[in-house]
C-alpha cells in the first residue's frame, strides 16, 4: 500500500467524491457485505512473533463477511500498511523485523478498540495470494485479518466494504491515503487519519487500564468486607448471655 502525506479529513471531506469502484468484487446485498470472490482457508498462524497465540480462520458466508458475525455498532477499516507505514514505531519494526512481525504489532495495539470499544475492527491488508483471505487473530469473529486476492490492492476492497457497510450502519476508514479517504467520505463513510488513529488507540489503553483497576479495587473491597463479616458475627456471639 503506498502511503502518501495527504492527511485525512472526516466526513465530508469530500462529498462530491465519485462512489464508483475501481474494480468490483461482487457484493452482494444485506445487512452484512459478503464478497464474492476466490477464496481460501489459511492454516491458522499468528501475526509476528508477539502476537496472541490464539488464531484462527474464518471463511466468508453469504451472511456476513465472516461467518457467526455478530456485528457492533461501528464497524472500523484499517488500512493496514498504510498506518504501519505512518506511525514511526511500526515503520522501524517493519524495517527490522519485517512485514510478519509488524502486521502483528498493528493489529494487537487495535485489539483495544474491538475488546474495550466495542467496535467490529477489520484491518485489510494488500494480499500475496490469488485469494481474498480473512484471518482471526482471537477467537472472536468481529476482529478479523483481510487480505486483498490478486489483481486488487487493499484499497479496492476497503471501498467495497465501505461501500456496502454504510447501509447497515456507521462505518470509520483509518487511512493517510488522501485519495482513499476522498473516495470512502463520498461513499458515506467517516475517515480518520493515522495520527487521530493512534491518539483514539492511547486513550482506549488509558481507558481500559483505569476500568481494570477500578474493578480490582471494588473486588478487593468486597473481599475484605466478606472476610470481615464472619470475624464480626463471632464477636456478637461470644458477647451474647
Amino acid at each position: 500500500m503506498k502511503h502518501t502525506p495527504d492527511p485525512c479529513h472526516r466526513r465530508g471531506a469530500a462529498a462530491g467524491a465519485s462512489a464508483s469502484l475501481p474494480r468490483q468484487l461482487r457484493v452482494n446485498g444485506g445487512a452484512h457485505a459478503s464478497i464474492s470472490a476466490p477464496q481460501r482457508e489459511r492454516p491458522p498462524r499468528c501475526l509476528g512473533s508477539d502476537a496472541p497465540s490464539t488464531c484462527g480462520v474464518a471463511s466468508i458466508g453469504r451472511a456476513g463477511i465472516i461467518d457467526g458475525i455478530v456485528e457492533p455498532a461501528k464497524h472500523l477499516l484499517v488500512d493496514g500498511y498504510n498506518i504501519v507505514h505512518a506511525w514511526p514505531d511500526l515503520r522501524r519494526v517493519l524495517t527490522t523485523e519485517g512485514r510478519d512481525v509488524a502486521r502483528g504489532r498493528l493489529v494487537e495495539r487495535l485489539r483495544v478498540l474491538h475488546d474495550f470499544e466495542r467496535l467490529r475492527v477489520s484491518v485489510v491488508f494488500d494480499g500475496r495470494g490469488a485469494d481474498l483471505a480473512i484471518e482471526r487473530p482471537t477467537p472472536h469473529a468481529t476482529f478479523s485479518v483481510v487480505y486483498s486476492p490478486a489483481g486488487m490492492t487493499a484499497d479496492d476492497v476497503i471501498e467495497q466494504l465501505a461501500a456496502q457497510g454504510v447501509k447497515a450502519g456507521p462505518v470509520i476508514v483509518a487511512s493517510g491515503d488522501g485519495a482513499e479517504c476522498s473516495t470512502v467520505a463520498g461513499l458515506g463513510a467517516e475517515v480518520v487519519s493515522p495520527e487521530q488513529l493512534a491518539a483514539w488507540v492511547a486513550q482506549a489503553d488509558r481507558r481500559q487500564s483505569d476500568a481494570v483497576r477500578r474493578h480490582s479495587e471494588e473486588a478487593e473491597s468486597r473481599w475484605r468486607g466478606g472476610r470481615s463479616a464472619p470475624a464480626t458475627e463471632r464477636a456478637d456471639k461470644k458477647r451474647r448471655p
